[in-house]
């Protein structure tokens, strides 16, 4: 029998094919070191690769300690379907990414505001419907006024939090 005759799926992986395997779990794992505490427990994961993750954490930073954690943090995601792992990893990112231009759209409209911009109040309006003009108006003239007096932006912050909880009301 020649090399040629033998199925390639029948051969075990590489060496080298092993170690981009275990570089990608490990690096799995550094993302779920870096993962809200809320979506580990959503995830479900293993007691032991918890308490690895866990442990990883209070390591200090020196003598390779955390490299080899990270290792073993590896082997342990061996025991995980990291298909799902990844995809929660990801849908957490989206969401992420949406709640941030959420608030970027809100500080937009928040400058608008202060600055009189043409048609802002209609798409305040559009954004957040549940928003009182009366007391958004009162929150503009006082953040404008702070502005003018060179105070600290509390009334600035103020009118986005209100901004921010009448879009939430939806």
């Amino acid at each position: 029998m020649h090399e040629s005759d033998v199925d390639p799926e029948d051969q075990a992986p590489s060496k080298s094919q092993r170690k981009r395997d275990m570089s990608a779990l490990q690096e799995l794992g550094r993302r779920l070191l870096d993962s809200p505490a809320e979506l580990l427990d959503e995830l479900e994961l293993p007691e032991r690769l918890r308490s690895a993750l866990d442990e990883y954490k209070r390591l200090p930073n020196k003598n390779e300690a955390k490299r080899r954690q990270l290792q073993y943090i590896g082997k342990l995601m061996r025991e995980v379907d990291s298909d799902a792992v990844t995809q929660a990893l990801h849908d957490a990112d989206q969401g992420s990414q949406a709640q941030k231009r959420r608030l970027q759209r809100l500080e937009t409209l928040r400058d608008g505001l202060l600055t009189d911009q043409p048609g802002i109040f209609e798409a305040v309006l559009r954004d957040c419907p549940q928003v009182d003009l009366q007391q958004l108006r009162q929150l503009v003239r006082q953040a404008q006024q702070e502005a003018r007096q060179e105070r600290p932006p509390a009334a600035r912050r103020k009118l986005f939090r209100y901004l921010r909880d009448a879009q939430g009301e939806e």
